[in-house]
């Protein structure tokens, strides 16, 4: 038996030309390549939350402008998040017109009980009528399972108003 024969290498060790592979940018090993990759598809398999809410949304942080889901305001019934290690990752913007708004993202039980803050978003005229925000540059925000999303207007206003998440994790026990 040769030496060849009785190498045994592990993942981390082999080396990943990624120069020709398009879903994989980062990764110089096929661990991190399969990670990269298993991180891509929890994103492009994660189902988009959308809110919105039609006219002009305005609120405070004491009175909130909540947005709707389905017909319904996502502070009574928010969007059900049945993920383990639940993250937000992509939020996407839209607007009639440039305004200067905040935007907050909760999580609750139901009816506003437990309402818990997950993050906050700022929107100034300069971003136009849309903006992507790569919420990984505001630091891991965690989304509880099996809790409901809202989301809503905290100051300012905006006019015809949507909002449209990307959110990942595992249905893992």
């Amino acid at each position: 038996m040769s030496k060849r024969d009785e190498f045994k290498p592990v993942a981390e060790e082999i080396y990943l030309d990624n120069s020709n592979i398009d879903c994989i940018e980062n990764a110089d090993n096929v661990q991190d390549g399969m990670a990269e990759i298993c991180q891509r598809t929890a994103l492009a398999a994660s189902p988009g939350i959308a809110y919105g809410r039609d006219g002009n949304v305005s609120g405070s942080a004491m009175n909130p402008g909540f947005l709707i889901n389905n017909q319904v305001f996502s502070n009574k019934v928010g969007v059900p998040f049945g993920l383990n290690d639940g993250k937000l990752v992509e939020v996407w913007v839209g607007v009639q017109d440039p305004t200067t708004c905040t935007i907050r993202f909760y999580w609750h039980e139901g009816d506003e009980i437990n309402l818990t803050t997950l993050t906050t978003l700022n929107i100034i005229p300069g971003d136009g009528r849309s903006k992507t925000f790569d919420v990984g540059d505001l630091g891991t925000i965690n989304i509880p399972k099996d809790k409901q999303l809202a989301c809503a207007v905290v100051s300012g206003n905006g006019k015809n108003l949507k909002v449209f998440v990307i959110a990942s994790g595992n249905r893992g026990t």
